[in-house]
C-alpha cells in the first residue's frame, strides 16, 4: 500500500524550462512595454467606460417595466458598478469610483426599488456620465467631497 501522505509530487515543468537562459527583452524593456501597454489601456479606457455606463443604464431602464424581474436588474446593476468601481481609480478616473462605489454600496442587499429609489440610482449613474462628459481625471479635490456627501445623503433616503 502506497504512504500518499509521503509522496513527493514532481511538477512535469519548472520555470527555468519555459523560460530561456539567453534572449528576450532586458528588464527596463519588459517595464516599459508593460508601461506602454497600460497607456493605451487607459486611453481606451474612456470608450469603455461610456459603454459600460450606457448598459447599466438600459438596465436602469428595465427596473420600472418588469417588477417581477427588478431582483435581478439590480443584482446585474450591483455587478456592472462593482466592475466599474474597480477599473475606474485604475485608468485615472478616481472619481468615477467613488460614484461607483456609492451606487454598490446603495443597491448592496436590495431586491427592489421604489420611485425614489430609482431616483437615486439615476443620480449616480448621472453623476458618472457627467465625470466622463467633462473628463475629469485625475484627482478632483474640488468636488470629491461635495460629491461623497451628497452620496452619503441620498443613500440615507
Amino acid at each position: 500500500m502506497t504512504d500518499k501522505k509521503n509522496n513527493l509530487i514532481q511538477p512535469p515543468r519548472h520555470l527555468g524550462d519555459k523560460v530561456p537562459s539567453v534572449g528576450g527583452p532586458t528588464p527596463e524593456q519588459a517595464i516599459r512595454k508593460a508601461l506602454n501597454l497600460g497607456n493605451e489601456l487607459a486611453r481606451s479606457y474612456k470608450g469603455w467606460a461610456v459603454d459600460d455606463l450606457q448598459e447599466l443604464w438600459e438596465e436602469y431602464e428595465t427596473l420600472g417595466t418588469d417588477p417581477e424581474l427588478m431582483s435581478t436588474c439590480i443584482t446585474r446593476m450591483y455587478d456592472m458598478a462593482h466592475e466599474i468601481r474597480g477599473q475606474g481609480g485604475t485608468f485615472g478616473y478616481p472619481l468615477i469610483t467613488v460614484i461607483a462605489d456609492s451606487l454598490c454600496k446603495y443597491l448592496e442587499r436590495k431586491s427592489s426599488l421604489g420611485k425614489s429609489g430609482q431616483d437615486i440610482v439615476q443620480l449616480h449613474l448621472l453623476a458618472m456620465k457627467a465625470v466622463l462628459r467633462q473628463n475629469m481625471k485625475g484627482p478632483q479635490q474640488a468636488v470629491e467631497g461635495d460629491i461623497k456627501q451628497l452620496l452619503v445623503l441620498l443613500r440615507k433616503r
